[in-house]
């Protein structure tokens, strides 16, 4: 086998019901990384954390990135799960969306023809926290 579970940049995905610093509680789906960061992924945004304590922080000290999907894009909540699968650095979301995660940023497409492509992102979102540059 060419791949195995130790390429996988995922190890687990979890559903989870996360309180905003309003008090609002949302749905939304947790990817942890191998090495502790978190890929969160809730109805309107995409944010990525240090680690999965750092979610609940509410002075937001562990966020690294964080990113307003665009008013086309809202996942629904009668369509859980989000994650449809995950393998090495692809992730596949509902509707076709593609999440790539890369040496230096985590990307969002359409589809997989503009991920195979690196044409079309629609969001980005930079390690280091950098203002993404698409």
């Amino acid at each position: 086998m060419l791949i195995d579970s130790s390429t996988n940049m995922v190890e687990s995905v979890e559903a989870h019901y996360i309180t905003s610093s309003s008090g609002d509680k949302y749905y939304a789906e947790i990817l942890h990384f191998v090495g502790g960061k978190v890929l969160v992924i809730s109805h309107n945004a995409i944010a990525l954390y240090k680690s999965a304590a750092a979610i609940s922080d509410p002075l937001g000290n562990g966020i690294i990135k964080l990113a307003t999907l665009p008013d086309s894009i809202r996942f629904n909540m009668s369509d859980t799960p989000w994650v449809v699968r995950h393998i090495s650095g692809f992730i596949e979301l509902i509707d076709q969306y593609i999440i790539l995660i890369l040496p230096n940023s985590i990307r969002l497409y359409r589809g997989k023809e503009d991920a195979l492509r690196n044409s079309n992102v629609i969001l980005e979102l930079p390690f280091d926290g950098s203002d993404s540059h698409t």
